[in-house]
């Protein structure tokens, strides 16, 4: 997949093309997602030391 340019730049701002702003949205999905996981294995690798197989 190709996003294009993901910004804008002048002299005095910088700011999200439409195609960054997509990115960002899935990015921030993406984060949401492994934040989750991240958060369920530690809670069973706590719950069960052994591990969660």
């Amino acid at each position: 997949m190709t996003w294009g340019r993901l910004f804008t730049r002048t002299t005095r701002k910088v700011s999200l093309t439409e195609a960054g702003q997509n990115f960002l949205v899935r990015a921030e999905a993406l984060l949401d997602d492994f934040d989750a996981m991240r958060k369920a294995l530690r809670r069973c690798t706590h719950n069960h030391p052994e591990g969660c197989g």
